[in-house]
């Protein structure tokens, strides 16, 4: 596991807080890397196994679990290793695997853990836009709760039997609204893009306000301007148009970045809309 990013400041923010930090498994073979996915989906899938000897443990892995996440909650992914989680629980860091083989399974049993803090779509009552729209609200939550998780692969990570039935309850979702599978999956996947991409924006927004005391309609006060001096806005004339319309205000929005959310998820299911009716 490696992990790729890059690092720059502006105006005092330190963006490498927020550039995304990809994990790549680096197997040297296929089969290094169908053993170590195999022992990541048996690790997801089955009970914490119980020790027939040997003293009784100080955790669960649940335990374990929880503590890895409120250490990435307070820190920060990157700062998660197997020793800093041993030193955390007060345990050596060879004790750690007698709770979880590795890291990467680690890391798929916190996802896991997390998406048991949303609810299911078959506990939201209402038709299937009702369904979709909650979910995805809950998910918009679940980042902000946790904004590591962006930091993460998260289509790489093997889904264990939470994640497998909230992704199976959303496409059963579309399917009762009369869409065919295809479309059901390729629904519920552009609103989890839509999800991560809003979330992801609001975070580093959220994060630039808190380190330079800015708010986004503050910067571009500044920026503005400097802006409109130097540039003919008669070559950029629907920009000119949704300026004088004041398509930008923010007024009266206690955050701009979910009002943006919550309109182009409700664009987007519009056009499911018009689909299931034509269906």
């Amino acid at each position: 596991m490696y992990f790729v990013a890059t690092e720059y400041t502006i105006l005092g923010f330190d963006q490498s807080r927020w550039t995304r930090k990809v994990a790549v498994p680096t197997p040297s073979s296929g089969s290094e890397l169908k053993t170590q996915l195999e022992r990541i989906v048996t690790t997801l899938w089955s009970p914490e196994p119980t020790p027939k000897r040997g003293p009784k443990r100080a955790f669960t892995r649940d335990g374990v679990v929880a503590t890895a996440i409120s250490l990435a909650d307070a820190r920060g992914i990157d700062a998660l290793s197997m020793r800093t989680l041993a030193e955390e629980l007060g345990l050596g860091t060879m004790s750690l695997y007698r709770y979880v083989p590795g890291k990467e399974e680690l890391i798929a049993l916190m996802i896991e853990r997390l998406y048991g803090e949303t609810t299911s779509a078959g506990g939201i009552e209402g038709g299937w836009r009702d369904k979709l729209e909650a979910m995805a609200h809950e998910q918009w939550n679940l980042y902000h709760r946790h904004p590591w998780m962006l930091n993460l692969p998260l289509d790489f990570i093997s889904p264990g039997p939470i994640a497998m039935e909230r992704f199976d309850a959303g496409i059963a979702s579309v399917l009762e609204a009369g869409l065919p599978p295809d479309a059901a999956v390729a629904i519920n996947g552009a609103i989890e893009y839509i999800v991560r991409g809003a979330a992801r924006a609001s975070i580093e927004n959220l994060t630039f306000v808190a380190e330079t005391g800015m708010t986004i309609e503050q910067w571009w006060e500044h920026q503005g301007p400097s802006l409109l001096a130097v540039m003919d806005t008669s070559k950029f004339p629907a920009l000119q148009a949704a300026l004088d319309a004041g398509a930008f205000s923010t007024a009266g929005q206690d955050d701009s970045f979910e009002a943006a959310f919550h309109e182009t998820l409700g664009i987007f299911l519009d056009g499911v809309a018009v689909r299931v009716a034509s269906s």
